[in-house]
């Protein structure tokens, strides 16, 4: 918010305002008792609905910080487009969706989402021997250390 927007709202008096770190830490200040101020967050009962399906387990509640967009947004919007009835020759279904998404985070090296997703992924039924094969996949196009972090995540979980 501008040091004049503040001004015409009559947040702030000019007198007040010697700079623009300044005007930034009032504005902040302000964001931050309005937000206070504002209701709990509510979850997405369609992003919770698909985050329980993939992951099998209940959602906990906590929708702070990144956990309400992912809830609100990722799976609300983006996961559940497998559910959606679109256009059968342009849809992702959610095994598709997972197994996209197990090689993308493998070649990342992002071993917790990883380990998450590899959860996941197998407890919508794709099998330990396709995710291991997403594995040798990803090794030859993201490296081999990638690949075979993703073989080591794998036998992680499967261990647990």
């Amino acid at each position: 918010m501008t040091r004049k927007k503040m001004l015409g709202l009559g947040i702030v008096e000019q007198s007040k305002i010697n700079s623009k770190s300044e005007s930034l830490k009032i504005y902040y200040n302000i964001m931050k008792k309005e937000k206070s101020k504002s209701k709990t967050v509510k979850g997405n009962p369609e992003g919770i609905e698909m985050y329980e399906k993939l992951f099998g387990e209940e959602f906990d509640g906590d929708l702070t910080g990144l956990r309400e967009f992912t809830i609100n947004h990722l799976f609300a919007n983006l996961w559940s487009r497998s559910e959606k009835s679109i256009d059968e020759n342009t849809m992702i279904t959610l095994r598709e969706r997972s197994m996209i998404t197990v090689a993308l985070l493998t070649s990342q090296g992002r071993n917790e989402q990883l380990e998450s997703h590899i959860k996941g992924a197998l407890n919508i039924g794709i099998t330990k021997e396709k995710i291991n094969e997403i594995m040798i996949h990803v090794a030859h196009y993201a490296g081999w250390a990638a690949g075979n972090n993703g073989e080591k995540v794998l036998s992680k979980v499967l261990q647990k």
